[in-house]
């Protein structure tokens, strides 16, 4: 074959493969500019490509994207905190490895409660992580700042007026995964609440809202027939608690043809 013949066979081989290296590229460009937004759980295999790559511009969150390079994250939560910052890890560790947990070292607060440790869930119900100790790490987690409750004060009525009662300690915290209220249990609301989901009141149940709260909830509560919510405020009395319901459902109410859609304490 002449040098001219030759010449010409690998100019067309390179421009092929160049146009394959571009389709490619296209297609990875197309997927990264989020040119179809999906609408279920999208897994991006690539030892190669790093979380926050596949995160641009895709809307894919970080519990979407499962990365292949074999390594994990540690992350931490304020968990209601009102004031300070959560630790910053920025390691990636290999399977089986181990960390320390982090101390509170940006002193983080919250209104009517102590930091006690670090906990695998929201809750506080999962498994404490103790600052300072060695854990082993099989997965990406986060971790929650675990609180208990001091004593609180809040109004109640004894039939003729309004009593001030002070360092009441028998209650539960609401947090922003809350779903149901419990016949007989009081419920402490402090600091900024964002209720994901609607909740559920069953029973008789007391709510303390904590002065200078700020509450969300855009998906209303169902206070279902024969249940009964009490609100009680605090000395004070300063705050907002925002309840939304939707066209078959109360704000504070019930769940179907209700007359009033918003409710706002």
């Amino acid at each position: 074959m002449k040098n001219g013949t030759w010449n010409r066979v690998l100019r067309r081989g390179v421009c092929v493969a160049l146009m394959l290296g571009l389709l490619l590229l296209v297609g990875i460009t197309a997927l990264a500019d989020g040119a179809g937004k999906p609408d279920g759980t999208v897994q991006i295999h690539s030892g190669n490509m790093t979380v926050g790559e596949a995160l641009d511009g895709t809307g894919l969150s970080r519990e979407q994207v499962h990365n292949d390079s074999g390594h994990y994250t540690l992350t931490y939560h304020p968990n209601n905190a009102t004031v300070g910052r959560v630790p910053e890890d920025p390691c990636e560790y290999t399977p089986g490895s181990s960390f320390i947990a982090a101390k509170n070292t940006g002193r983080l607060r919250r209104n009517y409660h102590s930091f006690v440790c670090w906990n695998s869930q929201e809750d506080g119900k999962g498994t404490d992580y103790i600052p300072g100790q060695s854990y082993i790490i099989s997965s990406d987690i986060t971790l929650y700042a675990k609180w208990t409750g001091k004593p609180v004060s809040y109004m109640d009525w004894d039939g003729a007026s309004l009593v001030y009662k002070e360092n009441f300690i028998d209650y539960e915290t609401i947090v922003d995964g809350t779903t149901v209220l419990d016949n007989g249990k009081w419920y402490l609301a402090d600091g900024r609440v964002n209720l994901r989901n609607r909740v559920t009141v069953n029973g008789t149940v007391h709510m303390i809202l904590a002065d200078d709260l700020k509450m969300n909830a855009p998906k209303g509560m169902n206070v279902k027939k024969g249940a009964t919510l009490i609100l009680h405020g605090q000395s004070r009395g300063y705050g907002k608690m925002i309840v939304t319901g939707d066209q078959s459902a109360a704000g504070i109410g019930g769940d179907r043809f209700a007359d009033f859609r918003d409710e706002v304490v």
